[in-house]
């Protein structure tokens, strides 16, 4: 007798769980990783400190499950290295609204203070959103910071 998945052989009941293979096709369709968020700006500098502000992603195909709920700034040093390491990590809105909602502008701006920078050294900042459904998604623009 046939099934879903085939003959039933071997004392199974003959049909086979696509649940996987459905939720990964679910999860291309829906896109559900964060796209990057806007390249950061520079808010302030000074010998051995920069601040920058950035925005949560914008884009309006984003489904529930897609909100940024953790973002990750990178820096780099050297007006051209690639080497990003995480040095900030802070909370989304994602988990109490998105972006353009009450509650996520009574949520507090997205801004990072470096201190301890050396003098007259350059930094690049980028930032990655996290979300609670699929993960880290691409990192921003960089913004280059010179002390």
């Amino acid at each position: 007798m046939g099934s879903l998945g085939g003959e039933a052989r071997g004392g199974g009941s003959g049909f086979v769980n696509y649940t996987m293979v459905y939720d990964q096709e679910l999860s291309r369709q829906l896109e559900l990783n964060p796209v990057a968020p806007s390249r950061p700006s520079l808010m302030a500098v000074n010998e051995s400190s920069a601040t920058i502000r950035w925005a949560p992603p914008r884009d309006s195909n984003l489904r529930s499950g897609a909100e940024p709920t953790m973002y990750y700034v990178e820096m780099s040093v050297g007006p051209s290295s690639h080497e990003f390491t995480v040095v900030y990590r802070r909370p989304g809105a994602g988990l109490v609204g998105f972006d353009g909602s009450a509650e996520a502008r009574n949520y507090g701006p997205l801004t990072f203070t470096a201190t301890g920078l050396d003098s007259q050294r350059t930094y690049r900042f980028r930032v990655r959103a996290k979300s609670r459904a699929m993960g880290v998604g691409p990192a921003s623009e960089p913004v280059t910071v010179t002390t």
